[in-house]
């Protein structure tokens, strides 16, 4: 017995359960029961509300917020974009440690807020800043969804360079690790 895994929802495929299986009712008329989606169905359902919550704040609101910022050459705006953004990130992590879920469902529930990291990467890079963290974690949720995709090559490139970048940079002051 095999299984045949296709990507019906083409970037949809990074966002929550719930919307993945609206995008696929809506256009193929089935519920998909792959591995990733039976699994997200059996998360706590407050865990899933929190992470629609998240995914809707960022693709109608934070989104709009960095865009406006960056094209009003607004740098306190960008720096509470991040912090929203960097709110998110904690509270994400902190849900994920109060669940105890394991290494896989945790990356499939990162994947499912795939907005929110691509978004805090963007801000950085606005703010001139890089996260060798973030871009490896980019890196791990698109190979994890999509392997061998545009974006995983995109994003495991970004992710070399950063690192490359980072041993040819000279070291920190003292006191300025991590900064």
């Amino acid at each position: 017995h095999a299984e045949l895994f296709s990507n019906y929802l083409n970037d949809a495929v990074m966002a929550p359960l719930d919307v993945r299986r609206e995008a696929l009712d809506n256009v193929w008329g089935f519920v998909c029961t792959c591995p990733r989606c039976k699994e997200e169905e059996s998360m706590d359902k407050k865990m899933s509300a929190l992470m629609l919550d998240i995914y809707e704040s960022c693709t109608e609101q934070v989104a709009e917020d960095l865009i406006g910022a960056v094209e009003s050459e607004d740098r306190q705006a960008v720096l509470d974009v991040k912090d929203q953004l960097a709110a998110y990130v904690e509270l994400v992590d902190a849900a994920v440690a109060k669940e105890g879920l394991g290494p896989r469902q945790t990356v499939w529930l990162q994947a499912s807020l795939w907005q929110l990291y691509e978004l805090l990467h963007h801000t950085l890079e606005e703010l001139g800043q890089r996260d060798l963290r973030l871009t490896a974690l980019l890196q791990t949720l698109s190979g994890a969804v999509q392997p061998g995709s545009d974006s995983h090559c995109r994003w495991s490139r970004l992710h070399l360079d950063a690192v490359e970048e980072a041993a040819a940079a000279p070291p920190s002051a003292p006191g300025r690790e991590g900064r």
